[in-house]
């Protein structure tokens, strides 16, 4: 495994993998869409064997429970969560699947994702899954490669070309073995969690209960675009939302702020604007692309405009930064 150093160079000139500790589920069930399309906010119905989709489980109060990239896989439908938010999932249907004719699987211990990401994924992506043309977002494949059956998908949510690879567990040390002795033309190599983390900051995606809490609307996390359908029937929480869109915007969005610091920061610290706190740092890394410490805070509406000044009190120093 490469330093976070030179897994960070390698993501930004070739492509870097990792095995993720995400949940593995799948849904299967006579009335799988039915459930679904009733507690999720994506339109399930519109899913189909090549494509992907993203959506949220809320609660009543169109709360955030959990985020899902979910697609048609073998014998059902398979999603891509993190084992919190599968917590979280898991309560927030177990009354509406006792009543389904639907049920849940955590798969976790016998699969497991594979993430590949940088500038130069797309072109590891195809010559490893022979792929002659590059996938689009959401874009899925079923596959053989090395040997084993997995299941592809193009995530679209980061900075860098993104890829996620499922896969029996017991796979996941063939997989890494043949992926290091095959020949590319550019650095390839296995990142640690250290340099999923900065471009996850990078990317500007939330995490759950790091990011989020019990009290976040999905619009506040950016989980709007490409996660919730406007269009479709009644789901968990709908009501909210479409007050929401109704009224035109929340009164908090998530923003990336870019930190006058050389070393990351501790979370929740106050974010100030016009010397007005405005939010609370929940993410900080240093991110070599900025050459600068990189942040995250769910932040007043007003100030989260990008080029709108912040600052970052850490006692009794102020920060100064910017929202990028």
């Amino acid at each position: 495994m490469a330093s976070p150093k030179t897994g960070y160079e390698i993501v930004r000139n070739g492509a870097g993998f990792l095995a993720l500790s995400q949940s593995v589920l799948r849904f299967q069930g006579s009335d799988l869409v039915e459930f679904l399309q009733g507690s999720l906010t994506n339109d399930v119905k519109t899913l189909n064997p090549e494509k992907g989709l993203k959506a949220c489980h809320l609660d009543v109060k169109g709360r955030l429970l959990a985020t899902l990239t979910l697609f048609q896989g073998r014998q059902g439908i398979w999603a891509f969560t993190s084992a919190r938010e599968t917590d979280s999932l898991k309560q927030g249907i177990k009354n509406t699947l006792f009543l389904s004719q639907s049920e849940l699987e955590d798969l976790s211990g016998q699969f497991v994702w594979i993430f590949f990401i940088g500038a130069r994924a797309g072109d590891l992506i195809s010559k490893v899954f022979g792929l002659k043309t590059e996938l689009g977002p959401l874009a899925h494949r079923s596959t053989t490669t090395f040997g084993f059956e997995g299941e592809l998908l193009r995530d679209p949510d980061w900075e860098y070309p993104a890829y996620l690879w499922l896969v029996p567990r017991s796979k996941q040390d063939p997989a890494f073995a043949a992926l290091k002795k095959e020949p590319f033309d550019f650095p390839v190599d296995e990142l640690s969690p250290e340099v999923y983390e900065i471009l996850r900051v990078e990317s500007g995606i939330a995490a759950f209960g790091v990011d989020t809490n019990e009290k976040t609307l999905p619009p506040e996390a950016n989980l709007d675009e490409g996660y919730i359908s406007y269009t479709k029937g009644c789901y968990v929480g709908q009501e909210v939302i479409a007050r929401i869109k109704h009224l035109g915007h929340v009164n908090k969005r998530l923003a990336k702020l870019k930190l006058d610091v050389s070393e990351p920061l501790s979370p929740g610290l106050p974010v100030l604007s016009d010397e007005k706190e405005v939010g609370t740092l929940t993410s900080s890394v240093y991110s070599p692309r900025w050459n600068s410490v990189l942040g995250l805070s769910i932040m007043r509406l007003e100030a989260s405009e990008s080029g709108k000044k912040v600052k970052v009190k850490a006692g009794d120093r102020e920060i100064s930064g910017v929202v990028i």
